[in-house]
């Protein structure tokens, strides 16, 4: 019988499920902290940016674009 062959597959399955681990492990950390700054960023953002289903909204947002590069907002005291 080829007992190398068995040795061989054993400790490459075995460094397989630990390289996998490892892999799986780090990826989890970082998907963990990217969760975590989005959701602090969905709370710190204003609650009229999203819709009533919580989708953030940027297509109905007003925004203030100027029509000509000469024109300008002045703010005079009468």
């Amino acid at each position: 019988m080829d007992y190398e062959f068995l040795y061989i597959s054993f400790f490459l399955t075995i460094g397989s499920f630990l390289v996998g681990f490892l892999i799986s492990w780090n990826v989890k950390a970082a998907f963990d902290a990217w969760q975590s700054k989005a959701e602090y960023a969905k709370i710190v953002m204003h609650p009229e940016m999203y819709d009533e289903n919580g989708n953030f909204v940027d297509d109905d947002l007003f925004y203030l674009r100027l029509g000509e590069e000469d024109d300008t907002i002045t703010d005079t005291d009468d």
